[in-house]
């Protein structure tokens, strides 16, 4: 009796999936084969299929798991995703039916020294969105951010970029973009103490216990769900910021099974957004100097602009936020002009980072800061300085009006696209 044959784990199967599934002949090349980066395409090659722990979906707190069925075919296109420095294609799952937004064109990003330089990140190839796989039941389809309309791109790639740092920045300084760094010295609601120690596990996330991570993520967002929509100003912004937090980690994170709770959390995010629509605007712009002695004054002028200040940045960044997870689950249409009626915000780079409330009242008095109106950066483009526009105002100017038209390189702090 001949000896038995060995077991082939991985099946018979050699090509690559997409030469398999279009019938052509695959020469077998790592990381890609020949037909699959001539026509950047996602070039992936099975795998033994793994039992993937499903996600707890949020608000689930019973005792035992949920059991999740899924085909071989659904486990190896989740095992094969592509990793993060797959900086051809990012993947979106369709919101709709099966619905594509394949492109196979000619056009392509020329030289990847402009990304670097943009991120300014000397070993990071990614693009500003990066390479993820928004996993859904239905059929995941590829958007490519080199093919994203110019204008679009020079939109949202450095909000992307600002976005992707937020966890980073939470665990370092206490703060992000729109959360002043001595917002929460005096008390930090639950919500925010959660979304800060699930910021240091996913800026940690490894091999090893990525499992436990996102079991520790998407718990913590399900408890959050389940309470009721706060009242004070404060606790408005920790739920706001811990939602936004959470979105950040499920939309950049490297894992699918984070990628999946993207669009669920959308509507939350719009919810908390709408209150704080209307606590901004109830806020009062101070006018006149700021008494230096005594302290009294500036430290009542300080704590009540890092609040004030930290509501209004919070609602223009979580609506940005929410148009761009529209736009990468293949919606055009999530932008609401609205919002910039009655909108204000204080734009001073010099104000934001005073580091006391005598250096604010300092700056307050000596140095000129723009009370923007209306989303009317007019009086900032004319006259502001380089060192009076912070991240937060390139975010917003770039947004709304594009790289090419929000002023100078020099006013922008250098940050351009390739053409």
């Amino acid at each position: 009796m001949p000896p038995a044959r060995a077991l082939n784990v991985q099946g018979r199967q050699k090509s690559c999936s997409e030469c398999v599934k279009g019938k052509r002949k695959c020469d077998n090349g790592r990381p890609r084969c020949a037909r699959c980066s001539r026509q950047r395409l996602s070039c992936t090659y099975p795998q033994q299929p793994s039992k993937l722990p499903a996600s707890p979906a949020f608000g689930d707190h019973s005792s035992q798991p949920e059991q999740v069925t899924r085909t071989t075919t659904e486990l190896l296109e989740a095992d094969a995703a592509p990793g993060p420095f797959d900086f051809d294609e990012i993947y979106v799952a369709t919101a709709v039916e099966d619905q594509s937004f394949d492109f196979e064109c000619a056009t392509a990003v020329t030289s990847l020294s402009s990304f670097k330089q943009f991120t300014g990140a000397a070993n990071d190839l990614e693009s500003p969105i990066g390479s993820h796989s928004l996993y859904s039941p239905a059929k995941a389809s590829s958007f490519s951010w080199t093919h994203i309309d110019p204008q679009a791109k020079a939109r949202v790639g450095y909000a992307m970029v600002q976005l992707k740092r937020a966890p980073q920045m939470m665990v370092e300084s206490n703060s992000t973009l729109w959360s002043h760094a001595a917002l929460y010295d005096e008390y930090m609601p639950r919500p925010m103490q959660d979304a800060q120690a699930a910021c240091a596990l996913y800026n940690n996330m490894n091999d090893i216990n990525t499992d436990f991570v996102i079991r520790h993520i998407t718990s913590r967002v399900g408890e959050l769900l389940t309470t009721p929509m706060p009242t004070g100003s404060v606790d408005v912004a920790a739920r706001a910021h811990a939602l936004m937090l959470h979105q950040v980690m499920f939309v950049f994170g490297a894992d699918v099974r984070l990628h999946s709770h993207v669009e669920a959390l959308l509507p939350h995010l719009e919810e908390v957004g709408s209150v704080l629509l209307d606590l901004c605007r109830q806020e009062v712009e101070p006018t006149g100097p700021l008494p230096l002695y005594p302290g009294t004054a500036a430290r009542s002028a300080w704590r009540s602009f890092i609040r004030r200040e930290s509501l209004r940045r919070t609602l223009l960044s979580l609506y940005q936020f929410v148009a761009l997870c529209h736009l990468l689950l293949g919606r055009r249409d999530a932008c609401a002009p609205s919002l910039a009626q009655g909108n204000k915000m204080t734009l001073s780079a010099h104000l934001w980072r005073a580091e006391s409330a005598f250096d604010f009242a300092v700056v307050w008095n000596e140095k000129k800061h723009f009370v923007v109106h209306d989303l009317d950066f007019t009086e900032v483009l004319r006259d502001a300085q380089p060192d009076d526009i912070d991240d937060f105002a390139n975010t917003m100017l770039v947004g709304l009006q594009g790289i090419d038209d929000s002023g100078s390189d020099e006013k922008l702090g250098g940050v351009h696209f390739e053409k």
